[in-house]
């Protein structure tokens, strides 16, 4: 699936298909975030998969017109919707490691997330998934 199919899966259009990191449904009650992939960890005995984007060569991308808008987007999340979020994993083409670069989306459809951690000056968050099944088996 491609972004653009996985927001659309939240009922979410991206505001720019090329550098749109998140995004929030048009009633607001809807704000979805792109995880990468490679930074989750899934702790069995919880149940719950934990995400962070803070220590990830963050310089890279903190000033991106994308990033600038997630920042707006989870600062959205957290005032409005308690935190909580929907979430798109997004697959790296492992041979342009460390770059970043989208190899396919997958909506998780089965999963709500809640923002942890958050440092609107950067854009770094964390998070974690409520309980409930891993969307990855």
């Amino acid at each position: 699936v491609n972004k653009k199919d996985a927001f659309a899966a939240f009922g979410v259009v991206q505001q720019n298909e090329r550098w749109s990191w998140s995004g929030i449904s048009n009633d607001g009650g809807t704000v979805v975030l792109t995880l990468w992939q490679d930074q989750f960890r899934f702790r069995k005995d919880e149940k719950v998969h934990y995400w962070s984007t803070f220590g990830q060569a963050n310089e890279v991308w903190v000033d991106d017109v994308g990033n600038r808008r997630r920042i707006e987007h989870i600062q959205f999340c957290i005032d409005n919707c308690d935190g909580k979020f929907r979430g798109i994993s997004v697959y790296p083409k492992k041979a342009l490691l460390p770059e970043r670069v989208i190899e396919r989306a997958v909506p998780l459809t089965k999963l709500l997330w809640t923002i942890d951690k958050f440092d609107a000056s950067t854009g770094e968050c964390s998070g974690h998934s409520l309980q409930g099944p891993s969307p990855f088996v």
